[in-house]
């Protein structure tokens, strides 16, 4: 499992959780759903390219 610490960006402001295998975002319009999963993909992408590189 994974930690993630999310400080000031978009939406959200003070974010702190623990990613499992599968994690579903609910969530009201507009409440940092999808920046959240571009981040995790973002840091995904870049743990695979450190990785490799």
């Amino acid at each position: 499992m994974a930690k993630l610490e999310v400080k000031k960006i978009g939406p959200l402001v003070d974010l702190k959780l623990t990613l499992n295998r599968f994690d579903v975002f609910i969530g009201k319009q507009s409440s940092g759903k999808s920046t959240l999963a571009k981040i995790i993909s973002h840091c995904l992408w870049m743990e695979k390219e450190v990785a490799t590189h």
